[in-house]
């Protein structure tokens, strides 16, 4: 099970990061605030990794 939850933690860094980039690359208005939903989102999966560990 922790195995699929790190799987999980590396896509979501990957598909955020990509993401952003293409936000920034469009000029996106709102992009600061997503940049915070995105770490926000993130601080919560790792708290839920810690839990399986």
């Amino acid at each position: 099970m922790l195995k699929i939850v790190e799987e999980i933690e590396d896509y979501t860094h990957l598909h955020f990061t990509e993401e952003e980039k293409l936000m920034e690359g469009l000029n996106y208005p709102d992009l600061a605030d997503h940049k915070v939903m995105h770490e926000n989102f993130k601080s919560t999966n790792k708290m839920g990794s810690g839990l399986l560990s």
